[in-house]
């Protein structure tokens, strides 16, 4: 591959000396461009890497021109320390295989989780955990965020609207900028609208999931629960509860489901893989989200017609996906972004194969959906108005799987208007919207990014 080199230009000092300055120096990834026109990547270094195959985890090599010593060789591979990422509307948050929690980007109501309200434009760790628990899992949500510890306890921090932080007190807890412990709930067979919270026993769990202003949770009794939002205008029910009885659900209660093992959430609705592999949606129908054929909401979970053997829930703002054990991807519900292979407003009422995948990956405040081949290639489809689907534009959709610039993907999480992932050398990448840091590059800019950008996460 030709590579472009700055011009030959040579100062001389003192008519001693002559210093040619060096190639292939970068800020950021549109400063790594070859002859042909493919772009390359700008590394923490400084030093721009071009993707070469024949190199070993990283499948980036620097160029010829590059800085003594990186001329020619492979990108190194780096410490792999990042267990799980996850996106919001506006914040990025990651999982440490340590167990420590970092979050970044939009914190008006306290997402980050670091007791401030500043947004934060790098990673930064969350303030306030028990320091004798490891987080093992994280979600993120509009604008809250929750984890899981190893003890089972669930503590949640930011907005609190919603009742989204599930507290004893939460009518008079706007929001929290510190994580909360989550505790138990008791429903009220007396009066249904008041169930009892139990300040000193914690709700616990073995699965969280976040979407739009709700959560829901597998409990260590294997029950499925659900608190915050329950009802949107004409729609309802994410939460699990009777949106008549209930507007914004406070904490978790159980929701009336037998063989939950796995739940996912998007922005008004909920879905639940059962112990057979089949799959129930509940919540709002307004764009076909529930995937019975109707758009009728439903608080109680309705089957998803035509799956029988789900494997992984990948659910975005408003269209659920399921990838099956044989590695097919279904879709349903909001159409208008291009997933279905138009950006026309026709929803989609049932399920419906989008592609063969060997990974698939959504987000709860998504509108774009990102799924790797078995050799860690991405692919993005959806909404990319901000360049959330990485390919290096920014038309407002695209409507059929398209490989981004990036390669040898493990995982990916989606916000709103942007997408991170995790490369097999363990590198952390995020693309998209920029304007309150969610990219965690170091910036707060109006000027999205289109292509994947390297990001310095702090491994141990």
């Amino acid at each position: 591959m030709n590579l472009h080199r700055a011009a030959p230009f040579v100062a001389c000092i003192a008519a001693i000396a002559c210093i040619s300055p060096p190639t292939f120096v970068c800020k950021s990834n549109p400063d790594c461009v070859s002859e042909d026109g493919v772009p390359g990547i700008c590394e923490s270094n400084g030093s721009c890497s071009f993707y070469d195959p024949s190199c070993p985890t990283t499948l980036r090599r620097y160029p010829d021109g590059a800085a003594d010593k990186l001329a020619s060789t492979c990108v190194p591979a780096g410490k792999q320390c990042i267990a799980q990422i996850a996106a919001g509307t506006t914040h990025t948050c990651a999982l440490r295989s340590d167990g420590a929690v970092f979050c970044w980007g939009f914190n008006e109501d306290g997402e980050v989780g670091d007791g401030t309200t500043n947004d934060a434009n790098k990673p930064t760790q969350v303030k306030g955990l028990p320091s004798d628990h490891k987080a093992v899992q994280i979600g993120t949500a509009e604008y809250h965020t929750c984890a899981l510890l190893d003890d089972n306890t669930v503590w949640c921090w930011g907005i609190n609207d919603a009742l989204n932080l599930g507290q004893c007190n939460g009518d008079q807890l706007p929001s929290s900028s510190a994580p909360v412990r989550v505790p138990k709930w008791a429903p009220n067979t007396q009066q249904p609208a008041s169930p009892t919270c139990n300040a000193n026993a914690p709700f616990t769990a073995t699965q969280i999931a976040l979407g739009g202003e709700h959560a829901c949770a597998i409990g260590t009794d294997g029950s499925l629960y659900c608190w915050g939002e329950n009802q949107t205008g004409a729609q309802g029910g994410q939460a699990g509860q009777d949106p008549k009885v209930f507007d914004d659900v406070p904490g978790p209660l159980a929701v009336t489901f037998d063989g939950a093992v796995s739940v996912a959430c998007g922005d008004e609705y909920s879905c639940v893989k059962k112990d057979e592999n089949s799959v129930w949606c509940f919540g709002g129908n307004a764009l076909n989200e529930l995937g019975d054929g109707t758009t009728n909401a439903s608080f109680a979970p309705i089957n998803v017609s035509g799956l029988s053997d789900a494997k992984d829930l990948v659910l975005d703002d408003e269209t659920p996906c399921v990838l099956t054990r044989t590695n097919a991807l279904f879709c349903w519900g909001n159409g208008t972004t291009g997933i279905f292979g138009t950006d026309l407003n026709d929803n989609v009422s049932k399920a419906t194969r989008i592609m063969s995948a060997a990974k698939a990956f959504g987000g709860g405040t998504s509108e774009t959906i990102c799924a790797t081949q078995s050799d860690g290639t991405l692919q993005c489809f959806g909404a990319n108005d901000t360049g959330q689907c990485g390919i290096g534009t920014s038309e407002p959709n695209v409507t059929a799987p398209t490989d981004a610039k990036l390669t040898s993907v493990t995982t990916a999480a989606l916000g709103a208007d942007h997408t991170c992932a995790v490369t097999t050398d363990g590198a952390l990448w995020c693309w998209g919207a920029d304007d309150h840091g969610q990219l965690g590059d170091g910036q707060i800019s109006p000027t999205p990014v289109t292509v994947p950008e390297r990001i310095d996460f702090p491994c141990p």
